[in-house]
């Protein structure tokens, strides 16, 4: 990843959500790119129907899976292609 600033955003309670160069936070939870996905790169937009919001979720190879919520579709579908994009750059 030759990105050098970090990708800001947050849900829709103003939770901060930063892609690094080194990873993924959200809140307080960080998670370096190196524990993200498997063999494909993966990141899944869900729609929650109790919320009416969607949510990314980042499967790691050990541990609980990251659980990103409370987003807009298009902060979802931007957010999941970020990290697909940087997941395979770093895989290459």
């Amino acid at each position: 990843m030759d990105r050098q600033e970090s990708t800001e955003t947050q849900d829709v309670y103003g939770t901060p959500i930063r892609l690094t160069p080194e990873g993924l936070s959200y809140g307080e939870e960080f998670v370096a790119f190196a524990e993200m996905g498997d063999v494909q790169p993966q990141a899944h937009v869900f729609w929650n129907p109790g919320t009416r919001l969607f949510e990314v979720v980042v499967l790691r190879r050990s541990g609980p899976d990251l659980l990103i919520k409370h987003l807009s579709l298009h902060t979802a579908e931007r957010l999941s292609e970020a990290i697909i994009d940087v997941l395979r750059e770093r895989c290459r």
